[in-house]
């Protein structure tokens, strides 16, 4: 099966979870996912790549990339990676990224050697969701310099044992 083939299979699957996938370049789509405040929400996007065009049983590396609005304050490129660091520790799928301009985001890639099931599909998507809107509140406190980088490791660690799932 071809890039474009699995592309659009992938764009079906997720118009069926009630995403509007638009084309993103000649390998990928754009969706929106959950913003601060509703109904604010931030592109994710999704690039699929086949390693072995042509061949019939070609795995495929789909990736899941979200930059989000705010970024590392000037100089401060260093001192957010670091807390990336701390944050991805509690990630269950992907990583914190930063650009060298100060981008921040989140990535998450995985392989595919046949198509993606819709029940695989609808899983990755809610972790991923919950992850971005959820970190992403750490992460710009750090940003804004509302949280001092020497007690980010136990502000997150707190917050995070905190949680109540009951």
């Amino acid at each position: 099966m071809s890039t474009l083939d699995r592309l659009a299979d992938l764009s079906r699957a997720l118009e069926a979870l009630g995403y509007q996938p638009s084309p993103y370049g000649e390998d990928g789509l754009e969706i929106q996912v959950s913003g601060d405040e509703p109904p604010a929400t931030r592109p994710m996007r999704l690039r699929l790549a086949t390693l072995q065009e042509g061949a019939e049983s070609a795995a495929s590396l789909l990736t899941f990339s979200l930059t989000y609005e705010f970024g590392a304050p000037e100089g401060g490129v260093d001192a957010i990676r670091l807390a990336g660091s701390i944050i991805d520790r509690y990630l269950l799928l992907g990583h914190v990224v930063v650009s060298d301009e100060g981008e921040v985001g989140l990535r998450y890639a995985m392989l595919l050697d046949r198509d993606l099931s819709p029940e695989v599909l609808v899983q990755v998507m809610g972790v991923l969701d919950y992850q971005q809107l959820h970190y992403g509140d750490y992460l710009e406190a750090i940003c804004a310099d509302e949280v001092d980088l020497d007690i980010f490791p136990a502000f997150v660690a707190r917050a995070e044992v905190e949680i109540d799932f009951d």
